[in-house]
């Protein structure tokens, strides 16, 4: 529960960034591995072929994915209801690369509220694993609105 009203918080202070601050991570001809860390994190939820691939690999190929419309995912992305699941590994992994408070040694505001949105979303992610893994067989659909949540449950 926790989790999921963090989500709804860091949600809209993505939803804040606009195309300056975005400018600030595309301005980057190679950027700090931490900062790479955490776009290649974000942008594995969403391009999950491209970052099995290796594409996400190369900064060039992720600041093309850096835009307006990756605002709009963000705000949309519900990690309870996602097949983003097979990507938690992935994400972990490179999450796990980025020490505790590096992202604020760097100044970057997108960056740092980038981080906290993955961070938390590779926790619901975790949860959904862990609690698909232990019921087989039943499919769970979480829809969540500002003023309450609702789970219903489908076998």
């Amino acid at each position: 529960m926790f989790d999921r009203i963090m989500l709804m918080d860091l949600r809209e202070n993505v939803g804040k960034l606009n195309a300056r601050a975005f400018a600030e991570l595309k301005s980057y001809k190679e950027p700090p591995k931490v900062i790479h860390d955490i776009v290649l994190s974000v942008l594995t939820l969403f391009f999950q072929e491209k970052s099995e691939s290796g594409e996400l690999e190369q900064w060039n190929n992720c600041k093309q994915l850096i835009s307006s419309d990756l605002i709009n995912k963000i705000g949309e992305f519900d990690p309870t209801a996602s097949d983003a699941v097979n990507s938690v590994q992935k994400i972990a992994g490179t999450l796990k690369d980025v020490p505790h408070g590096a992202v604020a040694k760097h100044g970057s505001l997108p960056a740092q509220h980038l981080y906290n949105w993955a961070f938390v979303c590779l926790s619901l992610l975790e949860h959904s694993k862990k609690m698909n893994d232990k019921r087989p067989g039943v499919t769970q659909a979480i829809a969540a609105t500002p003023q309450s949540d609702v789970i219903t449950e489908a076998s």
